[in-house]
């Protein structure tokens, strides 16, 4: 358990970093690793660098809260590179997706039951036909180009996902 009173101790002269008083005078480069590879601070780092590119103003556009997911795709990228291990805490990931589904929820609910209501047959008429339509072009590829039915399947359910 870290007790929060202990004082910082910065030892320049033997190139060590110990965070807390009690920390086995563990190297500065394994704290630098910790730090890199725990989840937690690369997320809260990543989500303020977007939010900072987001609010750049290039050319009359700003990409706002979209931003982020390029900055993720940049680490993402550098994580790969330099052959860095980046593990998200589940409980993040999970809480990240419940969250989205909320707020997409909240957002499109007023307008789909009004839409369901006036609309609710062509909608699901349409939405059956979109499904049947890829499923068919989906098995003509598979049998065209001659992909494996199991991959072809795998792209026509990830190309109708939104998650």
């Amino acid at each position: 358990m870290l007790n929060f009173s202990q004082k910082m101790i910065i030892l320049p002269e033997s190139s060590y970093l110990c965070a807390f008083k009690n920390c086995n005078n563990k190297g500065g480069m394994e704290y630098l690793t910790a730090l890199i590879t725990k989840g937690y601070l690369i997320l809260f780092l990543v989500i303020g660098l977007g939010i900072m590119v987001g609010k750049i103003n290039f050319r009359g556009v700003k990409f706002d809260l979209s931003a982020v997911i390029f900055v993720a795709l940049f680490f993402g990228y550098l994580y790969n590179l330099y052959h860095i291990r980046f593990v998200l805490p589940p409980i993040i990931q999970d809480v990240g997706l419940v969250l989205f589904i909320y707020t997409i929820g909240m957002q499109a609910g007023p307008s789909f039951f009004s839409a369901f209501k006036e609309q609710g047959i062509k909608l699901m008429t349409l939405a059956a036909i979109i499904v049947i339509t890829g499923a068919i072009i989906a098995v003509l590829i598979s049998y065209i180009a001659g992909v494996d039915m199991p991959l072809m399947t795998g792209l026509f359910t990830g190309a109708l996902t939104s998650t």
